[in-house]
C-alpha cells in the first residue's frame, strides 16, 4: 500500500553536527503527521520507536547508514520499531547492525503500516527475522526494490519473517541471508487467517538455511509467486509445508546442498503442493508436481536456466541475467510490464522468465548529415555472442569487427568507422 503525505510536511534534518536533531528518534518526537526526516550522514542509534506517520529518507545522492552499532552482531538492540498506529515510508537508507539473539527483527519489528522503497538492510541478526519481522494481523509490509544482504536468524527467516498481516514484494533481492529455517524468507500463518504473500520480479540467490526453505519457506500461508529468479540457495530454492503455494513464470535452479553438492530445487511435506500456473523453468523439481494445463505454455523441467552469476544489471538490487541461449528467453509470462531492473518486458516475442528480462542489445544508427561524417550515438555497439542484430548504416559508413572483449564470455564490441 503507497503512503501519501501531505504537500506542505515540514522537514526535519538528521546528522551528527549542522542539522535539525541529532537523532532520528528525538525528530520523530518533534515531527508532526505526514512530515519528513532527512538522514543527512551515518547515525548510530538504536530501538527507534515509530508511532506517527511520517517518511524517513535522504535526500543525499548516496543512501546514508542508519545502524545500531558500527560492527555487526556487537550490538544489543534492533534498529527500528513500529507500533500499531505507525504509517511509515523509508526510502533511499541503509539499515544494518541491529542485533538481539533474545528479540525479533533485527533491522525493523513492525506492527503498523510500513512501506520500504529503495534502501538495503545489510547484516542485521536477531532470533528469528534477522532483518524484519511482522506478527501483527493488523500490519501490512510493501517492499519495493530492496535489497537484504548478509541478515541471519538463530530460528526462522534471515532477510524476512511474517506469520499475520499482508505483504508484498516487487523488484527486490534476497542475497547471502541464513537461518535455521528459511533462509531468505519464512512466511506463515498462524491465525490460518488465509493471509497471503504475493512476491513478484524478485531474486533469491545464496541463501541458506539448513532445516530447508534456504529461498522460501512457506507453512500454511498462501503464496503467489510471479517472475522471480531463485539460485544456488541451500537447501532448496522454495519448500511448501501448507497452503497454496502457486508459481509463474518463474526459475528455480542451482540449489545446493549443505556440502555444496546440487540439491533439489523444490520440496513438499505435509500433503501440501505447488500450483504450476506455468511458463516455470525448474532445473529440479524435487517432490514438487509441475504440471500446468491451460492458456500458458508448459513449465519446463531438468533444464539448466544458463544464468550469469550474481551482479549489477542496472536496477537498484544485484541480480542473475540470463546468457545467449538461455532456455527461459521468451518463453515467460509474467503480465508485467518491466522487469526487476525496470528494463521494459518483453525484450523480444515473448517476455523471459524469471526476474530479469535479457536485454534487447540493438542500436539503432543513424547518420547525422549527407556525408555520414557524425553518427548517433557514437563509439561502439554491444552485442551477444551467438547472436544475430541487423544494424542500418547511412550511406558512406561501414562496420567491422575492430576488437573483442569478454565479459565472461558474454560481449563482443565493434567499432564504427567512416568511408570518405
Amino acid at each position: 500500500m503507497a503512503l501519501s503525505f501531505s504537500a506542505t510536511a515540514a522537514t526535519h534534518t538528521v546528522c551528527a553536527v549542522d542539522c535539525d536533531f541529532t537523532a532520528i528518534q528525538t525528530a520523530h518526537d518533534t515531527a508532526q503527521n505526514g512530515d519528513v526526516i532527512d538522514v543527512q550522514g551515518t547515525l548510530t542509534e538504536s530501538n527507534i520507536l515509530l508511532s506517527k506517520r511520517l517518511t524517513i529518507t535522504s535526500s543525499l545522492a548516496s543512501p546514508p547508514i542508519v545502524q545500531a552499532h558500527p560492527e555487526p552482531n556487537l550490538g544489543s538492540n534492533r534498529v527500528f520499531y513500529l507500533f500499531p498506529n505507525a504509517e511509515i515510508s523509508m526510502e533511499n537508507l541503509i539499515i544494518r547492525h541491529g542485533h538481539s539473539d533474545s528479540q525479533n527483527g533485527g533491522g525493523i519489528f513492525n506492527n503498523g503500516k510500513l512501506t520500504l522503497k529503495n534502501l538495503s538492510l545489510q547484516a542485521n541478526s536477531a532470533a528469528s527475522g534477522g532483518a524484519v519481522v511482522q506478527r501483527n494481523a493488523v500490519a501490512s509490509l510493501n517492499v519495493i526494490g530492496v535489497t537484504f544482504s548478509g541478515n541471519t536468524a538463530l530460528a526462522y527467516g534471515g532477510g524476512i519473517y511474517v506469520d499475520a498481516g499482508s505483504v508484498t514484494v516487487r523488484d527486490s533481492t534476497f542475497a547471502n541471508n541464513a537461518a535455521w529455517v528459511g533462509g531468505g524468507f519464512y512466511n506463515a500463518d498462524l491465525a490460518a487467517s488465509g493471509r497471503e504473500l504475493v512476491m513478484v520480479n524478485s531474486t533469491f540467490s545464496k541463501n541458506t538455511a539448513p532445516n530447508g526453505g534456504g529461498g522460501l519457506f512457506n507453512d500454511g500461508a498462501s503464496v503467489q509467486l510471479l517472475s522471480s529468479t531463485f539460485s544456488g540457495n541451500s537447501l532448496r530454492a522454495i519448500q511448501n509445508n501448507g497452503g497454496l503455494f502457486s508459481v509463474r513464470s518463474s526459475i528455480l535452479a542451482n540449489s545446493e546442498t549443505a556440502g555444496g553438492a546440487a540439491d533439489v530445487d523444490c520440496a513438499v511435506f505435509n500433503g501440501a503442493g505447488i500450483s504450476d500456473q506455468g511458463n516455470n523453468l525448474v532445473e529440479s523439481p524435487g517432490s514438487c508436481t509441475f504440471s500446468h494445463s491451460g492458456p500458458r505454455d508448459q513449465s519446463q523441467l531438468n533444464v539448466d536456466p544458463r544464468l550469469v552469476v550474481l551482479a549489477d544489471n542496472g536496477g537498484y538490487g544485484w541480480t542473475h541475467a540470463l546468457l545467449a541461449g538461455s532456455p527461459a528467453i521468451d518463453r515467460g509470462d509474467s503480465g508485467e510490464s518491466v522487469d526487476q531492473n525496470g528494463m521494459i518486458r518483453p525484450q523480444f516475442a515473448s517476455d523471459d522468465v524469471g526476474a530479469v528480462e535479457r536485454e534487447d542489445a540493438s542500436v539503432p544508427w543513424t547518420s547525422d548529415d549527407t556525408f555520414g561524417d557524425s553518427l548517433t550515438p557514437a563509439g561502439y555497439w554491444g552485442g551477444w555472442i551467438g547472436e544475430t542484430r541487423t544494424i542500418s548504416f547511412a550511406p558512406f559508413v561501414s562496420n567491422r569487427l575492430e576488437s573483442v572483449i569478454t565479459d565472461s564470455g558474454v560481449y563482443e564490441l565493434f567499432s564504427l568507422s567512416l568511408i570518405h
